[in-house]
């Protein structure tokens, strides 16, 4: 799948998120809203989690490491599952941006880093990752910061 795809995928998650949000009051004192996470589920094919782990160290790893350098993101982090059955994910993406309106607007930088990157070697075009991995789904959500 095109990085492009992935990040078009999130925008629209962001966009109904956004549009379905309710209204909080802003009176309460007892927390802060921190940065904000995408989330993707990903369930690795049997017999593929090698490999798929060496792409995410190697494509992945420089993309997103460049992207935190250039201050597009602020982190992110692979979480490994046991799955509860075959249709769970075992592999999850979380992907910090500073706040909504960085996310929003950082999409063409973010497409500009993953083309300088992947140019080095292989792009995901020539990869079919459709036999290594499918996508279970994606999240968004922002961190909340008690006081």
């Amino acid at each position: 799948m095109k990085i492009t795809h992935i990040i078009a995928a999130t925008a629209i998650v962001f966009s109904f998120l956004a549009s379905n949000r309710p209204a909080v009051a802003q009176a309460d004192e007892s927390y802060a809203h921190g940065s904000v996470w995408t989330m993707t589920y990903i369930r690795v094919m049997p017999g593929q989690y090698k490999k798929y782990m060496g792409l995410l160290n190697g494509p992945f790893h420089r993309i997103y490491d460049e992207a935190a350098k250039e201050k597009v993101i602020l982190s992110y982090k692979i979480i490994e599952s046991m799955p509860r059955d075959e249709k769970d994910w075992n592999v999850m993406v979380m992907v910090e941006f500073p706040n909504w309106a960085s996310f929003d607007t950082n999409e063409e930088r973010f497409e500009e880093i993953a083309k300088k990157v992947m140019s080095e070697g292989k792009s995901y075009d020539d990869m079919d990752m459709t036999k290594l991995r499918v996508i279970i789904g994606h999240k968004m959500g922002r961190a909340i910061r008690t006081k």
